[in-house]
């Protein structure tokens, strides 16, 4: 069967010639666009999963890695990917993010930089890590979209933070975007694999970085923190989460000891007038809740927060928040909210990401 679709051409492409190919960078965007509007046609999201494997994904990643090793196409790629949608940032992300897997690129090290509210940050291209380097550039603004639009709401609106507190910031992205714009960021991430490239990121942006080496979450008892070599982005304190872990990563499974502390502690004193708390802590984030109970009766925080989809697990979140006069959303939030979601919404609902907000303010 033969599947015949147009793509309109961004308002921003310069006319061609017949003669006038399109340079890889340019055909790989063009190639994104195509596969967004084929998934579309469709409102089921398995589509998607019956054309990619008539998609060239392969040889676009090859193109990928010959863009971004010159550095002329790897700046017309950078342009057309920041004038990409969300939604075409998250195809080019899911489709093009391991196209170095773990490969090196050779060469000189390079940078890559995202657009974000009007501000440009930067990230290394190591040569000798494209591999994850590649893939923290593309997921920065292709994962999550939801999340980020909702920071840039906040931003943009009275309730702007004095304050960001990034609790499971692994290697940093929610952090530099509030530190871009000029907001004081707290972060916390007890792996000390990501470390370096947060820091590095800082020094490419002119940011001071504040990352805290400790788990949060209700006590101040030493914990384990497992994760799968090569993905910090799944480490979790939670022993049930690290249960599964330990099925799934086998030989690859790795643990670090922290000190733990809660946000009760660690924001007594602290002078912002408004916060915005995120946290990300794969099953950890009903602990870190309960450790900041305190900070959520009297300084009122906005919280954005990720609920696995488990109904036990959400319900029990649900419960925590209602206690202390907060209603849960769904993300994107735009700078004002509808009608809250229900306890039975929040356990069914789609997606991971949510955000709860003092009951008199929603």
């Amino acid at each position: 069967m033969r599947v015949l679709c147009t793509v309109d051409a961004p308002a921003t492409q310069r006319a061609r010639r017949p003669d006038d190919r399109p340079s890889f960078a340019e055909m790989i965007v063009e190639r994104v666009r195509l596969w967004h509007s084929l998934s579309a046609m469709s409102r089921s999201s398995s589509f998607l999963h019956r054309v990619e494997p008539l998609l060239p994904i392969r040889s676009s990643q090859a193109l990928v890695r010959l863009a971004v090793s010159n550095a002329a196409s790897r700046s017309v790629l950078n342009r057309s990917y920041n004038a990409l949608s969300w939604k075409q940032k998250r195809y080019f992300w899911r489709l093009l993010g391991d196209a170095f897997d773990n490969r090196a690129a050779g060469g000189e090290d390079r940078h890559w930089t995202v657009t974000v509210g009007g501000r440009a940050i930067r990230l290394p291209l190591e040569a000798d890590r494209m591999g994850l380097d590649w893939l923290l550039a593309v997921s920065f603004l292709g994962h999550d979209a939801e999340v980020k639009q909702t920071y840039l709401a906040f931003l943009a609106s009275k309730q702007r933070p004095d304050l960001f507190v990034d609790v499971g910031a692994n290697y940093g992205p929610n952090s530099l975007i509030f530190l871009a714009h000029g907001v004081r960021t707290i972060s916390f991430e007890p792996n000390p694999a990501c470390h370096d490239y947060f820091r590095e990121c800082g020094r490419l942006n002119g940011v001071a970085v504040d990352i805290r080496d400790v788990v949060v979450g209700d006590s101040h008892d030493t914990v384990d923190l497992v994760f799968a070599e090569g993905e910090t982005w799944n480490g979790s304190a939670e022993p049930e989460v690290q249960r599964r872990l330990r099925e799934t990563a086998g030989a690859r499974l790795q643990k670090i000891s922290a000190a733990q502390t809660t946000l009760d502690e660690v924001l007594a004193a602290d002078p912002a007038s408004r916060m915005l708390v995120k946290i990300d802590t794969e099953g950890f984030e009903d602990r870190v809740l309960r450790g900041a109970r305190k900070t959520l009766e009297t300084r009122r925080p906005s919280v954005v927060f990720e609920a696995w989809p488990e109904a036990s697990v959400r319900g029990e979140l649900f419960a925590i928040l209602a206690a202390v006069g907060y209603a849960v959303f769904p993300l994107p939030w735009r700078g004002s909210a509808d009608r809250p979601l229900s306890r039975g919404e929040f356990e069914t609902a789609i997606g991971m990401n949510f955000i709860a907000l003092p009951a008199t303010d929603s």
